[in-house]
């Protein structure tokens, strides 16, 4: 089975690219964000281990994470960052590399895990290759503004934030241009298959 990495910047069109792995090549696709979301409901141990660290502001009525207040308490302060990282990233690899051996004793050919933050987690060891989803930044401006609503101020910070584009380029095996049609994309995608 080929386990493979998808990373990219925020607007870079990364949603088309797994819509079309998935539907074009039956590739099972993992959104890190997604997992990361499930394993914080009730029932899981990442949620027991959140609930013994985290304020009671930060839980609802209901006994779930508020998302939103937990992030308002996270950011207030580098440590509680830190923290809430520490307990949430291992069990999402962990959950990713239990997911991947399952899925290679059903015989799937391809598990795809899309996760900005991929390249130097603890994750990036265990794929076999990263993919780098490149689309300009005027273009991402563009569309995170139409899809999203964003500020010039908000897109030009979280621009800030993320790695530059150099390093995506050095650490990743194949890069995807983005910029073009969904056919120029979808051509891409097929290059990039046929060479796994």
């Amino acid at each position: 089975m080929h386990f493979i990495g998808i990373t990219g910047g925020v607007g870079a069109g990364k949603s088309f690219i797994l819509d079309d792995l998935r539907s074009q090549y039956g590739a099972v696709v993992l959104l890190t964000d997604d997992l990361a979301q499930e394993l914080m409901l009730p029932g899981h141990e990442l949620y027991q281990k959140l609930r013994e660290h985290l304020p009671a502001s930060c839980f609802l009525p209901d006994g779930e994470i508020d998302r939103r207040a937990m992030a308002e308490w996270m950011y207030a302060d580098q440590a509680r960052i830190d923290l809430v990282n520490s307990l949430v990233h291992p069990a999402v690899v962990r959950e990713i590399l239990f997911r991947r051996d399952r899925l290679a004793e059903e015989g799937r050919k391809y598990f795809f895990v899309e996760s900005a933050l991929l390249l130097g987690s603890d994750l990036e060891p265990c794929l076999d290759e990263c993919w780098y989803i490149y689309t300009s930044e005027e273009n991402r401006r563009i569309r995170l503004k139409a899809s999203r609503g964003y500020s010039d101020e908000k897109i030009t910070a979280i621009f800030r934030a993320q790695l530059p584009e150099e390093v995506f380029r050095k650490k990743c095996r194949i890069v995807i241009d983005n910029n073009g049609t969904e056919e120029e994309s979808r051509a891409e995608i097929d290059r990039a298959m046929k060479n796994l």
